[in-house]
């Protein structure tokens, strides 16, 4: 029987997203690097919420997790990047994508970026933003192998104080190291998912409050969200102080933002918002090529050069830059829906297939 879906979240996660479309949308200034302060550690915190303590009662059931995680997180990147590898020089051929390393892929280089996306490596340019999903798989494996580890040794309370301990050093001293495979980022993330892991744990995130406290709270850190974006750019700063502090106040924000929709919003919002908190993974991995569509139409109307499309440039426009959001979430939903149908029809006819050999 699968766990109930805890609603908040699968809002919290459709904010998160549309974040990231926003953020991958806007020019450089003072509202993207507000963004950039908080929408990976945001998802990182709501991983940590749903996490399932039962996977750190031994190692045994730590094996069984990292399976899982493998088919969560491992094919699934494995699946979209070499998807877009297959089609790199289609993709760089019609415009939608520059040079990677100042080289066209060709046979040497499909095997090096090959080698390279398998081994968590690297990506695809248009599938740029599932980075995010190499530093998830390493730090949810690391988290778990330390809460075991600990829980072998360690009442629950004395374990729970050791792993938040580790946790702050491996924060401190590794997230400004360039380690290899996004393991600096994910020394970075580790903080935020432990604390959404914690906050579960002890209830943290069902305090009652009255109303004048909740608003002051979450004016309170929205200011601090605000203020700690003028001294960091992103949650990738060097000052770990501020960025851990102004990360925490926007997931705060968001967080209180969600609960109050869950409650307040109309049935029929809230679930369009669970829907796409379902399905922020096919967004992540199909919004640049769905961007790469409306910059060509941008470079359409205004008649400018087509090798635009390729840049990462960003368009100025406020319209443009709500067109780029909408089409980027209805594009990306749409293209999930057409795949799914796909694979739905093609693994029908394999099976077909097969059980009428076997016959």
């Amino acid at each position: 029987m699968k766990d109930k879906r805890i609603e908040w979240i699968d809002v919290a996660k459709a904010i998160g997203i549309i974040i990231v479309l926003a953020y991958h949308a806007c020019p450089d200034g003072y509202f993207k690097n507000m963004m950039w302060q908080m929408h990976m550690p945001l998802f990182a915190f709501l991983s940590g919420i749903v996490y399932k303590e039962e996977y750190s009662l031994n190692f045994q059931k730590v094996r069984i997790f990292i399976v899982k995680k493998i088919e969560k997180l491992y094919i699934p990147f494995e699946a979209y990047s070499l998807f877009f590898l297959l089609l790199h020089n289609f993709f760089y051929k019609i415009n939608f994508i520059g040079e990677i390393n100042g080289n066209k892929i060709l046979s040497g280089g499909y095997v090096k970026q090959f080698v390279l996306i398998l081994t968590l490596g690297g990506g695809e340019s248009l599938t740029g933003a599932l980075w995010y999903l190499i530093p998830l798989f390493e730090l949810e494996i690391i988290f778990t192998v330390l809460l075991c580890l600990f829980k072998q040794i360690k009442k629950d309370k004395e374990c729970n104080c050791v792993v938040a301990v580790i946790v702050a050093f491996i924060y401190i001293l590794f997230s400004n190291l360039n380690l290899p495979r996004n393991l600096s980022n994910a020394s970075r993330l580790i903080l935020f998912y432990s604390a959404g892991y914690f906050c579960k744990k002890y209830n943290v995130l069902e305090l009652k409050r009255s109303v004048p406290k909740q608003v002051a709270a979450l004016v309170g850190c929205l200011a601090i969200w605000m203020g700690c974006t003028l001294y960091s750019e992103s949650w990738q700063g060097k000052n770990l102080l501020i960025t851990a502090v102004s990360a925490g106040a926007a997931i705060y924000c968001v967080v209180e933002i969600s609960k109050f929709l869950t409650k307040v919003a109309k049935e029929q919002v809230v679930a369009i918002l669970k829907y796409i908190g379902k399905k922020t993974m096919p967004i992540v991995a199909w919004h640049f090529l769905v961007y790469c569509f409306v910059k060509m139409a941008y470079v359409w109307c205004y008649n400018l050069d087509r090798t635009l499309v390729a840049t990462k440039e960003a368009i100025c426009d406020p319209k443009w830059i709500a067109i780029y959001v909408v089409c980027g979430l209805i594009g990306s939903l749409l293209i999930d829906e057409i795949v799914s149908e796909i694979k739905g029809y093609v693994l029908k006819i394999g099976g077909k297939f097969l059980y009428g050999g076997i016959k």
